[in-house]
């Protein structure tokens, strides 16, 4: 069985304030360590939804938790947030887990078009707080980082308490961009050589005889979905891909995209939904084995020239893109928040990084000492 903090813990009592009478309840929460388990709360969630403030994300869905893969050493975590019986709020987080042990370090993103916190709106800041604060306490985790859109980092540390180590900071991600008139407009903006790889991905797809798919049928999605599931740079399992199709399948304004090589085998798909101007991506799969030909930027680069025949006016890649495609995104400032309890562990993590490189997540600089830095 996963773990589960099934010892529930309520710290404190708070008055809720939203749109009925103020209440004062306990809190408590459970740490599940599968999503498939969130099917046992599935209506309380839908209610939710229906009361947040953005109800038509598919990231704070049951599917989309199903459907996506962690980074190779990342496991999903789901806080369910709890008052007298009912479900206030639902936290999506990741855990550091090196051989699949669980750390302690957990990490949640609202910041690149998902989804941190599902609750009411209005209540976002007062129950992701306090949520962090009873899994902190818990000594579930020592380290919780969380990305928010840019807000004042000096508030931001001031929603915790002094017994927590703090550190907020504004930094710049990089996962949208405009559309032109045309592609030559579009990537005018871009550096000299992400415009020459972009240009050479077109040309190449023609002296490859490879084909662009630009509506694949439901037909030709399974087909790419299920070849590419073990052949491709980042394999996953048969459950997601299932799970990948029903989400495209059942997603008002999806599209998908796919390219073939000139024996008619899949070399990459892209899908994704349109939605009041911009084209949004959920999910990009490329076979493996194509190193020399980028078939990220190829595909990249047709799905960009689709869209502005489309007349849509920006692409958003939901949970960021990879370092090549961030060149031609525009940068968004985003809230980047370091939330600890002190111990061993903390410690442990600081001597570390003091005598070893740090790597870069490919969204943030997680653990990088920044002069904008708040500390307390």
């Amino acid at each position: 069985m996963p773990f589960r903090n099934s010892a529930a813990y309520a710290l404190r009592h708070l008055t809720f304030t939203g749109t009925s009478t103020p209440v004062t309840a306990e809190l408590e929460f459970d740490l599940l360590t599968r999503a498939s388990e969130l099917h046992r709360f599935a209506e309380e969630m839908e209610i939710l939804r229906l009361r947040s403030a953005d109800q038509g994300k598919l990231s704070c869905t049951q599917g989309w938790l199903a459907a996506s893969q962690p980074q190779p050493g990342w496991s999903q975590r789901v806080l369910l947030l709890r008052s007298a019986g009912g479900l206030e709020a639902v936290v999506f987080l990741l855990e550091r887990t090196p051989f699949g042990l669980p750390t302690g370090y957990l990490r949640g993103s609202s910041a690149l078009g998902e989804t941190l916190i599902l609750c009411e709106a209005g209540r976002e800041e007062l129950l992701l707080t306090r949520a962090t604060e009873l899994l902190l306490q818990s000594r579930r985790a020592f380290l919780v980082m969380l990305d928010e859109p840019a807000s004042d980092p000096v508030a931001a540390v001031g929603r915790f308490g002094p017994h927590l180590r703090r550190r907020a900071a504004i930094d710049d991600l990089y996962y949208e961009h405009p559309l032109g008139d045309t592609f030559d407009a579009t990537i005018r903006s871009f550096g000299y050589r992400t415009r020459r790889n972009l240009r050479y991905a077109l040309r190449r797809v023609a002296k490859n005889s490879w084909r662009f798919h630009p509506d694949l049928s439901a037909e030709q999605l399974r087909a790419a979905v299920q070849q590419l599931a073990g052949t491709s740079t980042h394999p996953y399992p048969a459950a997601a891909a299932g799970m990948r199709l029903r989400l495209a399948a059942e997603t008002p304004d999806s599209f998908a995209m796919g390219l073939t090589d000139a024996d008619g085998r899949w070399l990459s798909y892209l899908v994704g939904r349109r939605r009041n101007g911009t084209a949004e991506v959920f999910w990009q799969s490329n076979a493996a084995g194509h190193s020399k030909d980028s078939l990220c930027t190829t595909m990249r680069a047709l799905f960009m020239r689709e869209e502005i025949a489309r007349n849509s006016s920006r692409v958003l890649y939901v949970g960021g893109t990879c370092p090549l495609m961030q060149h031609c995104c525009t940068p968004t400032p985003s809230l980047q928040l370091f939330v600890a309890r002190r111990g061993i562990r903390l410690l442990l993590l600081n001597t570390i990084l003091r005598w070893l490189p740090t790597k870069n997540h490919p969204r943030r600089k997680h653990f990088a000492a920044k002069e904008a830095a708040i500390s307390k």
